[in-house]
């Protein structure tokens, strides 16, 4: 019998009861892997602090709207609250996750889910604070690129730098693409650390269907640009 192994998932970017679109790639990697019967999981996933959550605040209020726990799909969903700050953020967001979290994951661990490793989705600013959790808490890191983390983030010099550490650090990288893969060599990675593992895509949901009757279904009149059409199936 195969040993089940415990993941504490950690990303910034996950679905939640106020923004259940955010993230889905990281929530449907993650139901498949827990499907699979091999692997139970918690998740880690923080939210900017935000003192009001009436709706004149805009987009800031939904963060004050989510909950601090929750269950989706059957697994357990935890949002701490951690510092953002507005204009040098970007520079201190990883640390400031790093401090936010410890005691969450203290927390976490007292529980029962003694975790076997974090697997953390985002370079910047998450996977690098979840390397440096894993760390101090002397778990093994995996971390997944999915885009802007690496092709846009290493434009400025100390988040580069950040990502290079956590690049060296991490037990394992993963990349949603090959063209991602290229960006870590570029910034000094081994290929050989770089593991591509493409998004999936559930055919059963998304498949192309008749365009005349899409047109028709969604009240749209010719010319439709980009030909082939795709819907979600309900």
């Amino acid at each position: 019998m195969k040993r089940i192994i415990n993941v504490l998932a950690f990303s910034t970017i996950y679905p939640n009861a106020v923004q259940p679109l955010s993230g889905l790639p990281v929530e449907t990697r993650l139901r498949h892997l827990v499907g699979s019967g091999r692997v139970h999981a918690r998740v880690l996933a923080p939210v900017p602090w935000f003192p009001w959550s009436a709706e004149a605040f805009g987009r800031y209020a939904a963060h004050a709207r989510v909950p601090r726990e929750e269950t989706r799909f059957g697994i357990h969903v935890t949002h701490p609250r951690y510092p953002l700050v507005p204009k040098i953020g970007t520079n201190l967001t990883p640390l400031l996750l790093y401090l936010s979290l410890r005691p969450a994951i203290a927390r976490i661990i007292r529980s029962g889910f003694d975790f076997d490793l974090i697997d953390a989705h985002h370079f910047y600013p998450g996977g690098v604070a979840a390397v440096m959790l894993g760390r101090h808490f002397g778990k093994p890191v995996t971390v997944t690129a999915r885009g802007s983390d690496v092709n846009l983030m290493p434009r400025y010099a100390l988040p580069r730098s950040m990502i290079r550490w956590a690049t060296a650090k991490a037990a394992g990288v993963i990349a949603v693409s090959q063209a991602l893969k290229s960006r870590f060599v570029d910034l000094g990675t081994e290929a050989d650390k770089v593991r591509v593992l493409r998004n999936g895509v559930d055919l059963e949901r998304f498949r192309p269907l008749d365009p005349r009757a899409a047109r028709d279904r969604l009240d749209l009149r010719p010319p439709v640009p980009g030909g082939r059409v795709w819907l979600r199936a309900e």
